[in-house]
C-alpha cells in the first residue's frame, strides 16, 4: 500500500532547510563541492579528453552522494563516496543517466514542452540508482511515481535553483561557489521529502 499524504514541500522552505544544514559546515561544504564539482570536472576533462562525458557522469555521481550525505548526517567525508557502492549499482547509475538523457533529448526534439516534462518527471531517477538498489528502468519509474502530484511545484523549484545559480554567477562568478552546493543539498532534500510522502508501506496486521 502506498502512503500519499497531502503534505508537500515549500520551495522557500527547502532552500532555508538546505542553508540550515550547510551553515555549520559552511566552508567545508563549499571547499568539498568546489573540489568535486569544479576541480574534479576539469581534471577529468583534461585526462579523458573526448571521454570527458564519462568524467561528467562520475562527477555528478559523487555530487549526488555528497548532497545525500549532508541531508542524512549534516556532513560529508570522502569515505561516503564508496559507502555501499558496488560495481553493479554504479553500472545501474550510468545506464539510468543514459536513459534520462535520451528521454529528455527526445522530448526536446519533439517539442520543448515534452522535454521539460520528461526532465521534471525523471529528476530523481539517478538519485534512486545511487540511493536504492534498483535497476535503471525501475529508477525511472520510481522517479515518475514520487514526482506525480508535485511536478508543477518541482518545476518551479528547479527554475528557482537555476535562477539562484545565475545570481551566483553574476556575483563576480564566486557566488556560485555558495549557490551550487546550496541548491544541490536542496534538491536532495526534495528527493527525501517526496520519497517519504510517497513511501510504500505494508498494511498493519490487526489482531483480535
Amino acid at each position: 500500500m502506498e502512503t500519499n499524504t497531502k503534505e508537500t514541500f515549500s520551495v522557500g522552505g527547502v532552500i532555508k532547510e538546505a542553508y540550515a544544514i550547510m551553515k555549520p559546515k559552511f566552508w567545508s561544504a563549499i571547499g568539498q563541492y568546489l573540489l568535486i564539482g569544479f576541480v574534479l570536472q576539469i581534471l577529468f576533462a583534461v585526462l579523458l579528453g573526448k571521454g570527458a562525458f564519462l568524467g561528467s557522469i562520475i562527477t555528478t555521481y559523487i555530487c549526488i552522494r555528497w548532497a545525500l550525505a549532508y541531508t542524512r548526517k549534516g556532513s560529508f567525508n570522502f569515505d561516503d563516496i564508496f559507502e555501499n557502492v558496488t560495481f553493479k549499482k554504479f553500472v545501474y547509475y550510468i545506464y539510468a543517466s543514459f536513459l534520462v538523457g535520451i528521454s529528455i533529448i527526445g522530448g526536446f526534439l519533439l517539442l520543448i514542452v515534452p522535454g521539460i516534462i520528461f526532465a521534471v518527471r525523471l529528476t530523481f531517477a539517478t538519485y534512486f540508482a545511487i540511493d536504492k538498489d534498483v535497476k535503471p528502468m525501475e529508477a525511472l519509474r520510481e522517479s515518475k511515481r514520487i514526482t506525480k502530484g508535485n511536478r508543477w511545484k518541482l518545476y518551479w523549484f528547479l527554475v528557482v535553483c537555476v535562477f539562484i545559480n545565475i545570481l551566483g554567477l553574476l556575483c563576480l562568478i564566486v557566488g556560485v561557489l555558495f549557490t551550487a552546493p546550496l541548491t544541490a543539498i536542496a534538491t536532495a532534500i526534495v528527493y527525501k521529502k517526496l520519497l517519504k510522502m510517497k513511501s510504500v508501506v505494508t498494511p498493519e496486521i490487526v489482531t483480535v
